[in-house]
């Protein structure tokens, strides 16, 4: 499996950070761990949706589903896509 990249997490952090330009090059590493993290758990939380309606494949309402459990004060998905 594939690592977020280092370029990827450093344009998804800038592009949250409102008027913050720049990001150290430890930072980069520390979001990439944490993506990493948050989409393994992501996935977890997906396969288990996905194995309660007894499917071996995991849909979009199972991301969302795994979304809203990880973070259920969040209102939105990522860039603005609707509601979990």
């Amino acid at each position: 499996m594939a690592d977020v990249s280092a370029s990827a997490a450093k344009e998804h952090v800038l592009k949250g950070s409102g008027d913050v330009g720049r990001i150290s090059k430890d930072a980069v590493q520390v979001a990439r761990e944490l993506a990493q993290a948050y989409l393994a758990d992501l996935g977890r939380g997906a396969a288990e949706e996905a194995k309660k309606a007894r499917r071996k494949t995991i849909m979009p309402d199972d991301l969302r589903a795994a979304a809203r459990a990880l973070a259920p004060s969040r209102p939105e998905t990522p860039g603005g896509l609707g509601t979990f």
